[in-house]
């Protein structure tokens, strides 16, 4: 590093950042629109004006939630208490409460109801990752339970999240209970039925106000191009490394980088509304995505965003970007000593997943990165606490996230490395993204190159014409990072404005979360319907080979031969609807490998532009 870098690393301090982790988690339970998240919002605005920012709160609306009470109890053949958590947006019982049998259905998928009549009952079911817990608990309201309880399967843990699905309140009460609970309430159940009760007792407000708070320094260069710290103040719980260790990083590198004069502007926005504020599917984000959505005009600006999520506490240093920040994240961990220190346990990787702001940001088009440390067994949990944080864990985030940010905001030409991009497009990668770091064994892959996707789509789909493309992006890129190392200064603005709207046309174009991996980040996510085609096209040709799948009897389970009922399995109609469903998803691959290839037509286009302007000059 050079000298004054090093010097700026030093002045963060992880004592300062402790002392805001501690002051914000004073407010309490931080719920997206209600009083706390509020309060704390203000105080984190007069913080960024006492350092002399010009500083905004920009209220957004939201749907508010509030738990007031929440119990559980076993009634029946015993009599006691179980410590239990509320979901968001969890509805009211009466204040009878609700009394029902309860009925043990595993995962609660619809294979798990067979020969089960839970209607007025109270279903039990289990946590599992491989699942969104949302889904369990809407099978159990589409099959007429009462209320439903969720047993989170790490030991100790009482975990909540928030469910939403199509905009409309949540139809019957939810709780989480520990294993340890579940495990003496199943031996209950083995011996006999069990009876419990539940109570709720919940505000909802569908017209709450969250804010994000925004504060500006200028730069001296180049004052209308941005650079973004980020980290969201909003808790389940009191939310100590989720995430008031964010909000600490935000307020201690504006601390320190107001002391210096930078080239660039930077914005120290700290949203609210993260965790919850819809009750839609992807209810989560809110901050963000009003973020966006007031300054969509802007986001051209925003040279590099760079979000904090979980930064005192967890198993791997991680860090989540688009694929052209890549490199320079990882040069900066290496300067700043964390990957000779941590080695396998520090992961710089491509794309950003859905489940923290620097994804909205992502999608639409701007060069992010999330910086966390992951996975922590007291996530969004009651023991999410002040006591948890390692300080050690803290510095380094602040560091990596201080330093990105300054040489960001200050370099000549941004540190773009499309190359990097482009051979990621082409060979993908064996990422399995967060949910594999969380829980492993439950992740899908990030980044399926082009060349292994034309492999798997031989005979349905050609990506022929997309590869030819992919791969000039590799030269051409190739070809403007060398011509790039002996830029003067005089031409850089120009050149950075071209390297912006590149990242603009592929991360918008290339980053997102499709169908069946919804929740997973992807690189090239329509084209991964290639998956589904495949599995498809393999059930039908095994249908093929079934007796029953060519004919289309009336009787559909026998024919009659000569006065005697001739017994087969009829397929036929099972098979007709794979066929329609692959022809769509052909369909589908062929439109989106359309997409695609002009994404990277356009960015071969502004890359020959740059490479245009360097030969003239």
């Amino acid at each position: 590093m050079k000298e004054l870098e090093s010097r700026i690393v030093s002045e963060f301090s992880v004592e300062n950042a402790l002392n805001i982790v501690k002051h914000i988690t004073g407010f309490g339970e931080r719920i997206c629109g209600t009083r706390e998240e509020q309060e704390a919002s203000r105080w984190v605005a007069s913080q960024l004006e006492g350092l002399g920012l010009e500083v905004s709160m920009e209220p957004f609306k939201v749907v508010s939630w509030r738990c007031r009470h929440g119990e559980l109890r076993v009634v029946r053949p015993e009599e006691f208490e179980v410590g239990c958590s509320v979901v968001g947006y969890s509805p009211s019982t009466s204040e009878d409460g609700i009394r029902g049998e309860l009925v043990f259905v595993r995962d609660g998928l619809d294979r798990d109801y067979a020969g089960l009549d839970v209607r007025g009952k109270v279903v039990l079911a289990l946590w599992n990752d491989l699942y969104w817990a949302a889904h369990p608990y809407w099978v159990a309201a589409k099959r007429g339970a009462s209320a439903f309880i969720i047993a989170y399967t790490s030991p100790g843990i009482l975990r909540t999240e928030a469910f939403g699905l199509n905009g409309r309140p949540l139809p019957i009460p939810t709780l989480t209970i520990t294993w340890e609970d579940y495990e003496r309430i199943k031996a209950l159940m083995e011996r006999g039925p069990v009876t419990v009760e539940v109570f709720v007792d919940a505000e909802l407000n569908p017209s709450g106000t969250s804010y994000n708070v925004v504060g500006k320094l200028p730069g001296k260069e180049r004052p209308d191009r941005y650079v973004v710290a980020c980290g969201h103040v909003d808790s389940w719980f009191y939310g100590a490394n989720d995430d008031a260790c964010a909000v600490a990083a935000v307020l201690e590198m504006a601390r320190v980088l107001t002391q210096y004069r930078h080239r660039r502007s930077l914005i120290f926005l700290v949203t609210g509304s993260e965790e919850a504020g819809s009750l839609n599917w992807f209810y989560y984000l809110q901050g963000s995505n009003a973020y966006v959505k007031a300054h969509s005009a802007e986001l051209h600006t925003i040279v590099g965003l760079f979000n904090g999520e979980l930064l005192g506490k967890g198993e791997k240093f991680h860090v989540e970007a688009t694929p052209e920040l890549v490199p320079f994240l990882k040069r900066n961990a290496e300067d700043l000593g964390i990957l000779a220190r941590l080695g396998g346990r520090a992961v710089v990787r491509c794309p950003p997943c859905d489940e923290q702001d620097a994804y909205t940001f992502a999608v639409e088009g701007v060069p992010s990165c999330c910086v966390s440390w992951t996975p922590y067994e007291e996530y969004h949990s009651p023991s999410d606490t002040v006591d948890i944080i390692e300080p050690d864990k803290l510095a380094t985030s602040v560091r990596m996230l201080g330093l990105s940010v300054y040489r960001m905001a200050n370099a000549v030409v941004l540190p773009y490395d499309f190359t990097h991009y482009a051979r990621t497009l082409l060979e993908g990668n064996m990422d399995k993204g967060m949910a594999e770091l969380a829980s492993p064994g439950t992740g899908v892959r990030t980044a399926k190159g082009l060349r292994e996707l034309q492999e798997l789509a031989s005979g349905m789909v050609s990506l022929d014409g997309l590869i030819s493309k992919a791969e000039r992006f590799l030269e051409l890129s190739g070809r403007l990072s060398k011509r790039l190392e002996a830029v003067r200064e005089e031409e850089a603005e120009d050149l950075n404005d071209i390297l912006r709207r590149v990242s603009t046309v592929l991360n918008s174009g290339l980053i997102g979360a499709w169908g069946h991996y919804g929740f997973s980040e992807m690189l090239l996510p329509g084209l991964r319907a290639i998956d589904d085609m495949v599995q498809i096209s393999r059930a039908v040709e095994a249908l093929r080979k079934v007796y029953g799948s060519f004919v289309d009897c009336m009787l559909k389970s026998s024919i009659e031969v000569l006065g005697r009922k001739v017994l087969y399995v009829d397929v036929y109609e099972e098979l007709s609807s794979l066929e329609e469903k692959l022809e769509l998803l052909k369909t589908r691959v062929a439109h989106e490998a359309l997409s695609v290839a002009e994404a990277l037509r356009d960015a071969n286009s502004l890359i020959g532009e740059a490479l245009s302007r360097l030969e003239r000059c």
